[in-house]
């Protein structure tokens, strides 16, 4: 059986190493172990995992449940190689943020300053993010790739939108929820809801406390059970509505794009080719007055 694990089933040597070497700087033991069980069932059952997209495989769930429940988890989870197959990729790194950079001076009249770079670059004070000095005004700012693409994602906003418009947001697969404090920093939302499982919602709420941001008017929602029906002023998603399944595609068209003033999705294809979601043609043809930019 050890044999037949290795050879089929080599991810799940490092996840028991990992479970290991944090089981005896943590308390509630118990239930932890209880956590590891259930996450390996669903390894072996596939019946029994949700799977509604690419991050819904019940690893990356697992991981952002430790994350919010145990702090000697959270304060490294950007490292975590259980994280890092859905964020905070090794790919992306500096070669990845310097492109970005190059992007975003180009977006018109959006020029942050050195204040600013610096408020944005407190995302990366909590979990342990992979980050890198950069140049910003003569002044060497430690900073990590995601957060520069989310500062990319606001200047495309502040530059193509009318954000005196923008009062209430919808935003769908949130991460640990640092587009949100990005955004919030910088624009007066009254409403931010973030769509997402229930245990990346932990994470988020989690991380977001640390900021004042976070104490603004937050909601969080599951994205299994949404029975709000409220119109927003806009829409947004990084790399997440292009990686659910299409009839989950189909469920947040109706009850949040289509009822949404405006929004903003950065695009991948991998629904498309994985879950035979929309390609971007199709979903182009469902909102009226959309329009595509091609960034890379």
């Amino acid at each position: 059986m050890r044999e037949f694990l290795k050879k089929y089933f080599p991810f799940l040597r490092p996840i028991v190493r990992y479970f290991r070497k944090i089981d005896h700087r943590l308390n509630h033991k118990r239930r932890l172990r209880q956590s590891i069980k259930q996450a390996l069932k669903l390894v072996f059952n596939l019946n029994n995992v949700r799977y509604t997209s690419e991050s819904d495989d019940g690893l990356y769930p697992l991981i952002c449940y430790l994350a919010s429940k145990y702090d000697e988890v959270f304060k490294d989870f950007k490292r975590n190689f259980l994280y890092n197959r859905i964020l905070e990729c090794t790919s992306e790194q500096e070669e990845y943020g310097s492109h970005m950079l190059k992007l975003i001076a180009k977006i018109p009249n959006f020029s942050p300053t050195l204040d600013d770079w610096r408020e944005f670059a407190k995302n990366d004070l909590y979990g342990n993010p992979r980050v890198y000095p950069v140049d910003f005004d003569g002044k060497k700012i430690n900073i990590s790739s995601t957060t520069i693409r989310y500062v990319k994602v606001l200047g495309d906003i502040i530059s193509m939108f009318d954000t005196s418009k923008i009062k209430t947001i919808a935003e769908v697969g949130v991460g640990y929820g640092g587009q949100c404090r990005v955004i919030l920093n910088k624009l007066p939302i009254e409403s931010y809801t973030l769509f997402d499982l229930p245990e990346v919602l932990g994470l988020t709420e989690k991380f977001l406390s640390h900021y004042d941001e976070g104490q603004k008017n937050i909601r969080y929602v599951d994205s299994g059970h949404i029975y709000i029906n409220d119109d927003y002023d806009f829409f947004m998603s990084n790399y997440a509505f292009t990686e659910l399944k299409r009839e989950l595609q189909d469920f947040y068209v109706e009850k949040i794009i289509l009822k949404s003033r405006s929004g903003y999705i950065t695009w991948n294809e991998f629904s498309e080719n994985k879950f035979g979601g929309y390609s971007v043609d199709e979903f182009m043809k469902l909102i009226p007055g959309s329009s595509r930019i091609e960034i890379d």
